[in-house]
C-alpha cells in the first residue's frame, strides 16, 4: 500500500487531473488530490442570457451586464486555513471556464468511446451513495443555486473521470482494512472546541468589556452588543472556526488550555484585542467506518492508484489536438485567447516529448 497516499474528505471528493493548456508538459504531468464539490463542474448556468439580474432603486442591472463582469473579473473570494481570502485570477475567469468546459467534454467523449458513460440509473445510485456519506451533500449544493439536473450533469462528469481512471484497477477489502490500520490519522475525527469570542480594537473597548461581563452580563450577550469581529451580531458572537487543529497557533492555545465554561485572558494581535469563552470541547476520537464509508475509501485508493498509473492526462492531450479543427470558440473575444493557449500547448509538446531513440515511458513521474 503506497504510503503516500491522501484520502479526501466528504463525499464530493474526486480526484481531478490537472489538465491545463497553460501549463500542460507531457514529461511532468502530475495528479493531484482536490477536494471540490462536485457541483462546481457543472459549469455557468443554461438559464435565458436575457433579462435583468437585479434592479437597484429603479435601475438595472442587466443578465448581459453580469456575464460581461464575470468573465473580466480580476480578483475573486477563497476559501484558506485564514478563512475567506480574496485573491487575483490566473488568466481570466471566462478563459478558465473555457478551458475547463473544453476539457471536461473531451474526457466524456472518450468515456462514451470506452463504453463508460454512466446511464441514468448509475447517476441516480451515486447520488444516492453521496447523500449516505454526508446527509447534507444535496441540501448544500441546491442552497448555493444548484438545481438537481445541473448536480445530476456534475455526477456524471465524476463518473466518467472514476472509470477512465480506474480501468483494470482492483482494490480489496483487504487492503482498505490495510490502508485503514496504517493510516490512522486520516480516520480520526478532529478534536473541536465551541467558542464565543469578543474582539476590540481600543483599550478603552476592553476595559468597558470587562466592566460588563464583570457586571453579571452573558459573555454572548457582551458580545452582540460590544465585539467589532465582522459579523459579531449576526454570528451571537460565535467564533467561526470549530476544528482546534485548524485555529491559529494563539487562539488553539486558548481552546486547549481554557476548560469548558471559562474565559481566557485577553490576547493581543491583528489591530486589538480578544477573549474567548469555551462553551464546550470534544476531543479527537477514530471516525466509524461503515461499509459505505469503506466502499468510498476503496473508490478513492482505486481513483489514486490508476492516476498514477494511468496515461488519461496524455490521452486527454491527445484527443484535444486530434480535435482541434472541430472545436469551435463562439465568443469573439475569446477565439484569439483560446487559440494562442493552444499554440504554447503544442510548442511545448514539441520540446517534451522524447525521441524513439530515448524515450521509455510515456507515464507520469
Amino acid at each position: 500500500m503506497r504510503q503516500d497516499c491522501r484520502l479526501l474528505e466528504g463525499a464530493a471528493g474526486i480526484l481531478m487531473p490537472q489538465f491545463s493548456l497553460r501549463e500542460y508538459n507531457l514529461r511532468h504531468q502530475t495528479w493531484i488530490l482536490l477536494a471540490v464539490s462536485a457541483a462546481l463542474l457543472a459549469g455557468c448556468s443554461k438559464g435565458d442570457e436575457g433579462g435583468n439580474l437585479a434592479v437597484v432603486n429603479g435601475d438595472p442591472i442587466t443578465m448581459q451586464d453580469f456575464h460581461a463582469y464575470l468573465k473580466t473579473k480580476e480578483r475573486v473570494r477563497v476559501v484558506t486555513s485564514n478563512g475567506v481570502q480574496e485573491a487575483n485570477v490566473a488568466d481570466t475567469l471566462a478563459f478558465q471556464a473555457l478551458e475547463e468546459l473544453i476539457s471536461r467534454q473531451v474526457m466524456i467523449q472518450l468515456a462514451k468511446d470506452e463504453g463508460l458513460f454512466p446511464n441514468a440509473a448509475d447517476v441516480t445510485k451515486e447520488l444516492e451513495f453521496r447523500k449516505t456519506l454526508n446527509t447534507n451533500y444535496l441540501t448544500a449544493l441546491t442552497a448555493r443555486g444548484l438545481t438537481l439536473e445541473r448536480i445530476k450533469e456534475a455526477i456524471t462528469s465524476d463518473l466518467c473521470l472514476e472509470r477512465l481512471l480506474t480501468q483494470g484497477v482492483t482494490v480489496t477489502p483487504e487492503e482498505v482494512e490495510q490502508f485503514v490500520t496504517e493510516n490512522p490519522q486520516q480516520f480520526t475525527e478532529p478534536a473541536l472546541c465551541d467558542m464565543l469570542w469578543i474582539f476590540v480594537k481600543s483599550e478603552e473597548a476592553k476595559q468597558n468589556v470587562e466592566r460588563q461581563l464583570q457586571s453579571g452580563q452573558g459573555f454572548s450577550t457582551v458580545a452582540i452588543q460590544y465585539s467589532e469581529a465582522p459579523q459579531a451580531r449576526q454570528a451571537a458572537g460565535r467564533y467561526g472556526t470549530r476544528v482546534v487543529n485548524q485555529m491559529p497557533e494563539s487562539v488553539r492555545k486558548i481552546a486547549e488550555g481554557t476548560a469548558e465554561g471559562s474565559s481566557s485572558a485577553w490576547i493581543e494581535g491583528d489591530g486589538g484585542f480578544a477573549k474567548f469563552y469555551v462553551e464546550k470541547k470534544t476531543a479527537a476520537r477514530p471516525m466509524q467506518l461503515d461499509a459505505t464509508r469503506k466502499e468510498y475509501i476503496r473508490r478513492e485508493l482505486a481513483k489514486a492508484r490508476g492516476a498514477q498509473a494511468s496515461d488519461l492526462g496524455k490521452r486527454l492531450a491527445d484527443r484535444l489536438f486530434e480535435s482541434e479543427q472541430n472545436i469551435k470558440i463562439a465568443p469573439k473575444d475569446l477565439q484569439d485567447v483560446w487559440q494562442r493557449a493552444l499554440d504554447r500547448a503544442k510548442e511545448q509538446r514539441k520540446v517534451d516529448v522524447p525521441s524513439a531513440s530515448t524515450s521509455g515511458t510515456n507515464a507520469p513521474n
